[in-house]
């Protein structure tokens, strides 16, 4: 769930995605050997005495319950970023690379709420997803998409847009503007951006382009074939989102790629 080292940005109005892969173990932290280098600060939001994980992100160091951040009670977070052995004590704590202090926030703000209402717009909700992804947490992409699905879209590039639903399978029509603005823009898809949307929505842009489907386009639905039928047949494909890939540059960090012997194009 989705590395070159690079200064990460939150998401505001565009995300650039890129095709190169890394491996898990660039997102947590260093050898056993090494300490957090550098000063570190303790956050003034979510640094809990009773806290059970120290979290080094940036120069910010984090205590809070590893239960919340933890997919299972036999899959912890510890062994699922880190190696096991580290986020016990503030002199080791796990140390999170390619990963924003105020990405890292906004997946605890998830947890911490105190208004237990967890309002935020839509581009919050579009980082929280990305991030959760990257740490693998599963249950906070699960409900980050149910959000955006009954929102107005995020305002970022139509390309992400049209990445996020396909990947996530959410309903088309949440994305029907961005998949328009890039039919009808002029400059052919690249490579990369055909991998990121995938294979569905760049053949159906494709078609779109030609004179048949332009004429479609004027007497119905911008959709070539009902979207229906093959969304879910997309779906029934898929892995499950444990297993998903992020491109490098979604939501402004890079990401990384995961450790099965077998990769698979999720878009």
């Amino acid at each position: 769930m989705s590395k070159a080292p690079f200064e990460a940005e939150s998401l505001n109005t565009e995300s650039n995605l890129d095709l190169d892969y890394e491996t898990d173990s660039d997102i947590a932290s260093p050898g056993a050997d090494e300490g957090p280098q550098g000063s570190m600060v303790t956050s003034e939001e979510y640094y809990f005495e009773d806290g059970d994980l120290f979290i080094l992100v940036d120069d910010a160091l984090f205590r809070v319950h590893e239960h919340f951040l933890s997919s299972s009670a036999s899959h912890s977070f510890r062994t699922t970023v880190g190696n096991g052995n580290e986020g016990w004590n503030e002199s080791k704590p796990i140390i999170l690379h390619n990963i924003s202090k105020q990405d890292f926030q906004d997946v605890l703000w998830v947890f911490y709420d105190e208004t237990l209402r967890r309002k935020a717009p839509a581009e919050k909700w579009l980082g929280i997803l990305l991030t959760a992804e990257k740490l693998m947490i599963q249950r906070i992409q699960t409900l980050a998409i149910g959000k955006l699905a009954k929102m107005e879209p995020p305002n970022v590039d139509p390309i992400t847009r049209n990445a996020v639903q396909q990947r996530y399978n959410i309903d088309m029509a949440w994305a029907k503007d961005a998949f328009m603005d890039v039919v009808q823009r002029t400059e052919p898809l690249t490579e990369e951006e055909a991998i990121d949307i995938g294979t569905f929505a760049t053949v159906t842009i494709a078609y779109l382009r030609t004179p048949h489907g332009k004429q479609m386009k004027k007497r119905r639905s911008p959709w070539p074939w009902s979207p229906e039928p093959l969304a879910m047949v997309r779906k029934e494909q898929e892995p499950e989102p444990a297993f998903y890939i992020l491109p490098r540059n979604l939501h402004g960090c890079s990401v990384t790629q995961g450790t099965h012997s077998a990769f698979t194009r999720t878009f």
